[in-house]
């Protein structure tokens, strides 16, 4: 990384290590599935805050291109 990178980075989250904790045992299919759904629960909030609108049920696949769609910004013409 960069100077600049890194004290960008030394900014925004301070001199903490980020600590990466991998699971001991896999998980079992229903737990698989709860956190299939958080995941895809904010990928879609994060595309309705991006869009400014809900996302169409390709969009969160990545199916569909979303910077075709995306609003233009104020002031933008």
């Amino acid at each position: 990384m960069s100077i600049r990178l890194q004290n960008n980075f030394k900014k925004r989250f301070g001199n903490n290590p980020i600590k990466i904790t991998y699971l001991d045992k896999p998980l079992s299919p229903s737990e698989r599935r709860f956190q299939n759904d958080k995941i895809f629960e904010t990928v879609k909030a994060v595309l309705t805050g991006t869009l400014k609108r809900e996302p169409t049920e390709k969009e969160p696949f990545g199916l569909e291109d979303i910077s075709k769609n995306l609003p233009l910004e104020k002031g933008a013409s």
